[in-house]
């Protein structure tokens, strides 16, 4: 969307546009956050399958490996625009290069 377009949008377009980059921000953290979730359930089902063996260590770094690229992958969508409230900007547009566009 350019300038020249956003300005012909109605006031209810523009909320619209606005709660939906909002409501895309927060599925890709939920998305996110479910699918780490469930990593997180086989690595407790593989911490109490290897309890008293060997392969427990491998496990922790494992959860521990998981739990980084969380926090990677969590940062990458939070700070894909900056500043941050650009996300939902519509005018003046703010351009289309943010700083990196990993979607």
């Amino acid at each position: 969307m350019n300038d020249a377009l956003a300005l012909t949008l109605s006031d209810q377009q523009k909320e619209r546009i606005v709660i939906g980059s909002k409501c895309l921000v927060a599925g890709w953290v939920l998305y996110v956050t479910l699918i780490w979730c469930l990593k997180a359930c086989m690595l407790f089902l593989y911490r109490r399958l290897t309890l008293n063996l060997q392969q427990k260590k491998m496990v922790l770094i494992t959860a521990v490996a998981c739990v980084l690229c969380y926090v990677a992958t969590i940062l990458v969508i939070l700070t894909r625009c900056m500043p941050f409230h650009k996300n939902w900007q519509i005018y003046p547009y703010p351009g289309g290069k943010p700083l990196a566009n990993p979607l």
